[in-house]
């Protein structure tokens, strides 16, 4: 029921005789759910916490409490909500005065599942192509050398046409600039090819100064023009199952820590979160090899960082 041993014998004790513990432990117990945090901010109710559960993969699902006013359980699932209440909290919230009808309405509207976790992840790593080619960037190319005239002549020859009076030599250099960007973009696809078909970690952290770590590697023979987050789903191998941790330093990431922690020390976007991920916009890093996704960091949403093994 403790995640992992994160909450401490005293913490433990504390929350069993908290009135929300019943509903605690029926999700414990029918969803193998455990508690890896607990909050106490109601200023008027001083007895009444907020515990936070995740599944095995760390990945939270849920908090629940115990409403000392109303006298009810309550159940909070941040990926579900219901189509009236005041406030986003409370469109959120499911609740009741007896366990038995709560547990139903949970196993009824999913509210269990962290699918749309999962589903987050696997559509940020689809921007890992986009960003790939736009970190390597293609050199533009100028075709204000050519007058009007000229420029006609060019796409009349490169399409089987005559040359007409078009300089060959400042052909030659026009057209060489569009053969070393298809090379360049050719390296971008192998690299993203390399990146993706061996093993590689996936890592977020969120607003509980947690990281969560796993590792995957896509199947070969995925279609990288296709490379959609459904399609991803249906190729990805998990190689380290995704787990929480409290420490970097505990995790699978302990021997790339120092080269991270190193690096965005100096790293231009300031706010890092656990001194390793950065709140940026989507971008390939290849000091690192390191892909960063964009988002916020709260206790649910989570940016995303990929890179090998």
């Amino acid at each position: 029921m403790n995640y992992k041993n994160f909450l401490t014998d005293e913490q433990m004790s504390k929350l069993e005789e908290n009135k929300c513990f019943p509903l605690v432990k029926e999700l414990s117990y029918k969803y193998n759910l455990s508690v890896f945090h607990y909050e106490s901010n109601d200023l008027y109710q001083k007895d009444k916490i907020k515990v936070y559960m995740c599944g095995e993969d760390g990945l939270v699902v849920n908090y629940v409490s115990y409403c000392r006013v109303d006298k009810k359980y309550e159940y909070f699932s941040p990926y579900v909500s219901k189509s009236r209440g005041r406030g986003h909290e409370e469109r959120h919230t499911y609740s009741s005065n007896k366990l038995s009808p709560l547990m139903r309405t949970i196993k009824e509207n999913g509210l269990c599942s962290t699918d749309n976790v999962l589903h987050n992840m696997h559509q940020k790593m689809t921007y890992t192509k986009d960003s790939i080619l736009k970190e390597n960037r293609v050199p533009l190319i100028d075709r204000t050398n050519f007058d009007e005239d000229e420029f006609i002549a060019l796409l009349s020859y490169a399409t089987g046409g005559g040359h007409g009076n078009l300089n060959r030599e400042k052909c030659k250099i026009f057209l060489d600039k569009y053969s070393e960007r298809d090379k360049i973009e050719a390296s971008n696809l192998q690299t993203l090819k390399d990146f993706v078909h061996k093993p590689f970690f996936a890592i977020a952290s969120d607003d509980f100064r947690h990281t969560l770590v796993g590792a995957f590697k896509i199947k070969e023979g995925l279609d990288l023009d296709h490379f959609s987050h459904s399609n991803i789903m249906q190729n990805m191998e998990v190689i380290i199952p995704m787990s929480r941790y409290k420490k970097v330093e505990d995790s699978p990431l302990q021997g790339l820590y120092p080269m991270f922690k190193t690096y965005f020390e100096s790293y231009p976007q300031r706010h890092l979160i656990n001194g390793i991920q950065p709140i940026d916009n989507n971008r390939y890093i290849p000091e690192l090899d390191v892909f960063v996704t964009a988002g916020s960091c709260d206790k649910y949403t989570l940016p995303w960082m990929f890179t090998p093994c």
